[in-house]
């Protein structure tokens, strides 16, 4: 770990505040109320989503997974995202951020030794950008891509009445990948300060995991495309 003195952690604090003071000695001065972009109460500084949808992944589907059973190609997903302001691009606003989800396949597979089913799960971590356009309290659409880690696992899954229990991994592996997507804001409460809006959109995600290895042989390979459907909330402030 580098360590640095007092005086070089102190002259690092001052690098942001020169910065910006370098800039606004060069800035052309502003006229009579003229706002930097993302100062207007109209364009928030950060927005969050946050929902559930439908997830198809043919690849878990294609798996050779006889006599066993067979996972299903669709399955559910859960996600979640927050975003910041960085600039003006076009017609649009331009936001830098954090995308999560986690994506689940059930099967009727069940492994000699094993007391459950298996089940197949994404999940993933992905910094994103997010290009809007529309304004906090009108209909707004976005362009969403991002760029991470996506993590599979098959695992024994079942319900011993007191919820679900976990068992038998029987494949793991971390692979990177992303996602392209489109999504839709339609305003539900517009305050002064902050909105509410339902979020409607669909996203095609893609990683490769490779061959996977079970129940004593090779299944085949477990990569992408998924595709995702879903709703949820967004939160602007």
């Amino acid at each position: 770990m580098i360590r640095y003195s007092r005086r070089w952690r102190r002259a690092i604090g001052l690098v942001p505040a020169a910065i910006f003071g370098t800039w606004m000695l060069s800035a052309p001065a502003a006229e009579v109320g003229e706002l930097p972009p993302f100062v207007d109460h109209k364009a928030p500084k950060w927005t969050a989503s946050l929902g559930l949808g439908y997830q198809h992944w043919p690849a878990a589907g294609d798996l050779d997974t006889e006599p066993f059973g067979e996972f299903d190609d669709g399955g559910w997903h859960i996600y979640g995202s927050v975003h910041a302001p960085w600039r003006n691009l076009g017609s649009g606003d331009l936001r830098y951020g954090l995308d999560a989800g986690l994506m689940s396949n059930d099967s009727d597979i069940r492994a000699p030794g094993d007391i459950g089913d298996l089940a197949a799960d994404i999940l993933y971590l992905t910094p994103s950008l997010k290009w809007s356009f529309g304004k906090s309290g009108k209909t707004r659409l976005n362009l969403e891509a991002g760029a991470g880690l996506y993590w599979a696992e098959i695992k024994e899954f079942w319900n011993s009445g007191y919820g679900v229990q976990e068992g038998t991994q029987h494949f793991e592996e971390i692979a990177p990948g992303g996602f392209l997507g489109i999504s839709a804001d339609f305003p539900i409460t517009a305050g002064r300060d902050s909105t509410w809006a339902i979020n409607l959109g669909a996203r095609v995600h893609y990683a490769d995991f490779g061959e996977v290895g079970a129940l004593g042989r090779d299944l085949g390979n477990l990569d992408g495309p998924i595709t995702t459907v879903q709703i949820g909330v967004t939160y602007d402030w």
